[in-house]
């Protein structure tokens, strides 16, 4: 059981770094299942999950797990792999890079470098062992390649413009987060607290609370969640809340009392002034503009 995938092929601009490739994968699964793959080469290049988390694993070599709106720098060298995806809908948006055209732009970033240094000796790997979180700018990027229209010598041009764009975002945000002065259990542990939100975006509990439950400082599990997710554990929490949602009033036809009480809400009133002050306007509305 595969993926549906859309390839865009487009070129580096230096002769002997040939050419690049992004891949959109995208499919919606009605059971949690495990996606085998034995790619044609190897792959070096940046790997977004825009949508729900999944577990992967490359054989005999590393394995792990990659949040909803996360991404890193992978290099693999040709291996099988498996995905593990729970039911749900899942997106991957990859664009894969020459290390010769890595290596024309690694002068500025030290992280960069070292992960190179890895790849010229065949070492698969992530460039950080932590995932940073997809950027609004990343985002916008990769939705303008998704749905360019263009054709023909415009396109190429236009995808190589978007892809180097993405590439420069992403390493000036990798190497600004880079040094997060986190020891590893304590990434493992505002992970589980990220986890346990997802699992319950109707979790009332306290950032003491959870800071209890994880086995971290209070302050430390606050501090940490900024620099891996980009957010307070409460705008977090909030974002979540307001996406499930939005996605429940435009695909669903339950009652707005019952929407607000599904996301975390026990008064209407109160979720109504949330939704407003976000997004400007109220559940109602929202459902009449959609009409």
């Amino acid at each position: 059981m595969n993926f549906n995938t859309l390839t865009f092929t487009f070129p580096l601009g230096y002769p002997e770094t040939d050419h690049g490739i992004m891949h959109y994968c995208f499919r919606v699964f009605d059971a949690g299942t495990e996606v085998h793959s034995t790619p044609h080469g190897e792959f070096l290049g940046i790997v977004f999950n825009l949508h729900n988390e999944f577990s992967y694993r490359i054989k005999d070599l590393f394995e792990g797990s990659i949040a909803r709106n996360q991404y890193n720098f992978v290099y693999v060298p040709q291996s099988s792999f498996e995905i593990t995806v729970q039911k749900g809908s899942h997106a991957v948006f990859c664009i894969e890079f020459t290390p010769a055209y890595l290596k024309l732009v690694s002068a500025n970033f030290p992280m960069l470098r070292q992960f190179l240094c890895k790849v010229e000796q065949k070492i698969p790997s992530i460039m950080n062992d932590i995932h940073f979180n997809i950027t609004p700018e990343m985002r916008e990027k990769i939705n303008d390649v998704l749905h360019t229209r263009f054709n023909g010598p415009l396109r190429e041009d236009f995808l190589k413009i978007k892809a180097v764009d993405i590439l420069i975002r992403c390493l000036e945000h990798s190497q600004r987060h880079f040094h997060t002065g986190l020891h590893k259990a304590d990434i493992e542990k505002i992970k589980h607290v990220h986890t346990r939100l997802l699992s319950d975006i109707r979790n009332a509990c306290t950032v003491g609370l959870l800071a209890d439950e994880a086995g971290i400082d209070e302050r430390k599990l606050e501090r940490g969640f900024k620099i891996l997710y980009g957010a307070t554990v409460y705008h977090f929490l909030l974002n979540e809340r307001m996406k499930k949602a939005v996605a429940l009033l435009r695909d669903t036809l339950a009652p707005i009392d019952q929407i607000a009480f599904s996301v975390g809400y026990n008064k209407v009133r109160g979720f109504s002034d949330t939704f407003k002050r976000r997004y400007g306007y109220t559940p109602a509305m929202l459902r009449k503009k959609d009409d």
